[in-house]
């Protein structure tokens, strides 16, 4: 299952307050490192939304806490049977769980593809990407590819070019896993997956329900 908060844009330092009680302290000094103000609400809000993913799909409502694998990435201490994964990019927030290895994306329109083409696209992709709407079709299949790295585990330094999603639809299976891409305005969300996933989108009043 995949849940994206819709807009970080409309959270309040009040908001972020009344979920103090599910906090880590180690989620607490992460986002404390941030800078910004907008990396901060998407630190807590992304642990809060997989909070509320693992209370939907499986029943567990408790503080959680990480260990880091290969490539530092992430998996739950105490439930190590469940994998997710997390992203976010401009207002949205987004969070993958399942029963089997898992990764998700989110990216906004790249309408400046250019300046990273030849390390990301294939010849191929940069064909379907100039053959019109290139700033959504690039977000495209950079979310396909890094949702496949974060599958694997493998991360961003795994060359992208090797992978190659040039004129797939937006449900498909390739690499042995099966793909699901949504467009959201001007953003595209990516999943890759072993199961077939769902995509639900949350608002803050469903996230609130977690400490009523």
């Amino acid at each position: 299952m995949v849940y994206i908060f819709e807009n970080i844009n409309t959270v309040t330092n009040d908001l972020l307050k009344k979920f103090d009680s599910l906090y880590t302290e180690e989620r607490k000094i992460k986002s404390g490192k941030y800078c910004r103000e907008d990396d901060k609400k998407k630190s807590l809000i992304a642990y809060i939304l997989l909070l509320y993913a693992l209370k939907k799909e499986y029943g567990i409502f408790e503080k959680l806490y990480f260990d880091y694998g290969k490539n530092n990435k992430p998996f739950l201490k105490k439930h190590k049977n469940i994998y997710f994964s997390i992203s976010h990019s401009g207002k949205y927030v987004s969070v993958a769980a399942d029963i089997n290895n898992i990764g998700v994306d989110v990216e906004g329109y790249i309408d400046d593809y250019k300046t990273i083409s030849r390390y990301v696209f294939s010849e191929d992709e940069m064909k379907y990407i100039e053959n019109g709407n290139s700033g959504a079709k690039a977000a495209k299949l950079w979310t396909l590819k890094e949702s496949y790295l974060k599958y694997t585990g493998t991360g961003i330094t795994d060359g992208l070019k090797a992978y190659d999603f040039a004129y797939k639809p937006d449900v498909f299976e390739k690499y042995g896993c099966k793909f699901k891409c949504i467009k959201k305005e001007k953003y595209y969300l990516s999943v890759c997956s072993e199961n077939d996933m769902t995509i639900k989108f949350v608002k803050e009043e469903d996230l609130i329900k977690l400490v009523r």
